[in-house]
């Protein structure tokens, strides 16, 4: 039909070295290099695992995959899209007691990484027949929803529909409830900004004149009459605002 699925998969094949002791093996020159190359990679692969370990648990953790080149290549078979298995070999000799138990100490670790794998397929193929593709699926997608949802009229039994019936219409009775509560808040939403709007402008103007009392209050005795009764005046103003202010609720995050 002109349309192309095209699946990818990639296999690897890893003989991780075990650790090695200087000691043990009295390595030396070149061979001593290979060997501390190949302990620091068998660090950072235990530092990835530790990390991915800790991010199962549901921890933030950064997980270094490019500390090593061991890591990297191993990026999708730890917590990647692929399957991975894991042979651990060891030995019943005592003398390589520690290296058994970090051996198995490995394996338990690397046991609760969790892998997702999924199948690597693409599509590919002309416009047309894509778009063809893509219809098709959509019907098959609406097909499978309306089996789903058969309508009442189509059930062969009368009670269950009665029943789904009832249940539709008690759920278009809350929705329509819903929305009239949710209008009802908004209006008292902005009601309520309004008051506050309000409350705000009016502790405001009784600051200034308080303000402006206390500067003509602080004038020597020699104003005149007039400046006296103005003061009066101020004053008047000053308690009628408190007053109100008194009936209103008042906003603690308005008020200094």
């Amino acid at each position: 039909d002109g349309v192309k699925k095209i699946r990818m998969s990639k296999f690897t094949l890893v003989d991780l070295a075990g650790s090695e002791r200087q000691k043990a093996t009295d390595a030396s020159g070149d061979r001593l290099k290979e060997a501390s190359m190949i302990n620091s990679s068998l660090l950072c692969l235990g530092q990835v695992i530790n990390a991915l370990v800790e991010k199962e648990q549901g921890k933030m953790k950064h997980v270094p995959f490019r500390e090593s080149k061991l890591t990297f290549l191993l990026k999708d078979s730890w917590g990647g899209n692929s399957k991975t298995c894991l042979v651990a070999t060891v030995t019943p000799s005592m003398t390589s007691l520690t290296e058994t138990i970090s051996t198995l100490k490995f394996a338990q670790r690397a046991k609760q990484i969790k892998n997702t794998a999924v199948l690597n397929e693409d599509t590919c193929g002309s416009i047309a027949a894509l778009q063809a593709e893509i219809s098709r699926l959509k019907s098959e997608l609406e097909s499978s929803t309306l089996v789903r949802l058969l309508p009442v009229s189509e059930s062969n039994d009368p009670l269950k529909g009665a029943t789904i019936s009832a249940l539709r219409n008690q759920y278009s009775k809350l929705n329509n409830e819903i929305k009239a509560l949710k209008d009802v808040t908004n209006k008292r939403a902005s009601q309520v900004q309004s008051l506050k709007r309000k409350l705000q402008q009016e502790t405001m103007m009784r600051k200034v004149k308080e303000r402006r009392i206390d500067y003509l209050s602080g004038k020597s005795k020699s104003d005149s009459t007039e400046e006296n009764g103005e003061v009066e005046i101020l004053r008047e103003e000053v308690r009628v605002l408190r007053a109100q202010l008194e009936s209103q609720p008042a906003d603690p995050e308005l008020i200094e």
